[in-house]
């Protein structure tokens, strides 16, 4: 199997499993877990013997969102070098989206931000019982524009726009 450093993945009795590992930051998303994460469902989804992909968490949270020192990375960036990052994020979720294996995301403790994208392109959502999601860049003033076909998709137009605004 493939070895990561902001993801664990595995393949046992025909089932996938992404476990995102950077509980220190409760597994907020990166340019490499983005890109951790978009090879890892490339290499299960093509195993002849996957069946089902589970994405869990390891630690307080599924994910935090978005990392902070990523994001001030980010500012620091060209125009092109921003277009890139988000161009490889929105395939991120649609590689999730688009699976041809089922995937299963399995949450707890804090979903905010993109981690919501996550849980909205999957098949299933199963939220433990102490799963807080929250949209937290609309408190910035920020459109979670990237995640808002799948986020769409799963609840609806007015639940979307009622968390959303």
């Amino acid at each position: 199997m493939m070895t990561f450093e902001t993801i664990e993945v595995t393949l046992q009795a025909k089932r996938g499993t992404i476990i995102l590992n950077r509980p220190q930051v409760h597994n907020a998303i990166n340019a490499q877990m983005i890109n951790e994460l978009r090879s890892a469902f490339d290499h299960l989804a093509r195993q002849k013997d996957t069946r089902l992909i589970i994405l869990k968490g390891k630690g307080k949270s599924f994910c935090s969102g978005a990392d902070l020192n990523y994001m001030r990375e980010q500012a620091g960036m060209s125009e092109k070098q921003n277009l890139e990052d988000s161009r490889q994020l929105a395939e991120m979720f649609k590689d999730i989206y688009a699976c041809p294996v089922p995937v299963i995301t399995v949450s707890h403790g804090t979903v905010a931000g993109g981690a919501n994208g996550i849980v909205a392109a999957s098949d299933y959502a199963i939220a433990l019982p102490n799963t807080v999601f929250r949209f937290s860049e609309v408190h910035l003033g920020l459109v979670p524009a990237t995640i808002a076909p799948y986020v769409l998709d799963r609840i609806g137009r007015s639940a979307s726009l009622e968390l959303m605004l």
